[in-house]
């Protein structure tokens, strides 16, 4: 459409209608250049806080107080979750417990049928906080840009037991209960120089915090066998002993062109 601009008569205006939530599309280079935009966002205000404290504070008043994205994703309460109080010039947010990624918003757009249960039910389906803030706050981001930032890893010293409670076999660490462990494996076939094979087991608790808990490289041949063809050493045993401790029931495998997942069977 970049003809528009050769037979647009002197003075004239273009109008561009459409939803700016992709970090590719025009729109993005349309805003660079100074055009007047309107853009309707689901809430027409919003906070973010990543300080894991227990007080926050924001200048208009909090209708909406999300944690976390993607399956442990919730939307806070007030009084079960959190408290506000109206100061001078803010409100102050007390919450009851710390999180690692608080959205604080209000003046929703259209809240008689994007309901609050509706919205907690849409933020669980974003993988990623950029999907979330493209898609319903129309800041263009890419999708599955991530960054991990050290300075928001906090050591801890706590090691993985299993417990029976009820009939039901529970993973804790310390004192939280991890409700998913996700064992990831980039191979590599251990020739010399180059890489070895990596993996990265990561645990999760019911409040939707993480836990790097393995980061483990896999040294020699991928398989060692005996006479009879039984496994005894190499890569794979190797796996096998992390699978056997954590009691995985998969493995995501990563390749050059694809991410497979294997399921483990005893």
């Amino acid at each position: 459409m970049s003809e528009q601009i050769h037979i647009l008569i002197p003075g004239g205006e273009r109008l561009f209608v459409g939803t700016p939530h992709s970090f590719d599309s025009l729109y993005t280079q349309i805003k660079e250049q100074g055009a007047n935009c309107l853009i309707l966002k689901m809430f027409q205000k919003e906070a973010r806080f990543t300080s894991g404290e227990f007080e926050v504070s924001t200048i208009f008043k909090p209708e909406y107080l999300f944690t976390g994205i993607g399956t442990h994703a919730r939307l806070l309460n007030l009084i079960d979750d959190y408290t506000i109080e109206k100061r001078d010039n803010d409100y102050l947010i007390k919450l009851n417990q710390k999180h690692h990624l608080i959205d604080c918003y209000a003046d929703a757009l259209w809240s008689d049928r994007f309901t609050s249960e509706v919205m907690e039910l849409r933020r669980r389906e974003c993988s990623t906080i950029n999907e979330w803030d493209s898609q319903y706050q129309l800041h263009a981001k890419p999708l599955g840009e991530i960054r991990l930032d050290p300075d928001r890893l906090i050591p801890y010293s706590e090691e993985v037991r299993f417990t029976q409670s009820n009939g039901n076999t529970m993973m804790m660490l310390g004192d939280k209960r991890i409700v998913s462990a996700t064992c990831k494996l980039d191979p590599s076939s251990g020739k010399t120089k180059s890489d070895v094979s990596a993996v990265a087991l990561v645990l999760s608790d019911e409040n939707g915090k993480l836990y790097w808990h393995r980061s483990v490289a896999l040294t020699g041949d991928i398989c060692l066998t005996d006479d009879n063809g039984q496994v005894t050493g190499g890569q794979a045993w190797q796996l096998a002993d992390l699978i056997e401790e954590f009691k995985l029931p998969s493995v995501i495998v990563e390749t050059n062109r694809h991410r497979w997942s294997c399921s483990i069977y005893s």
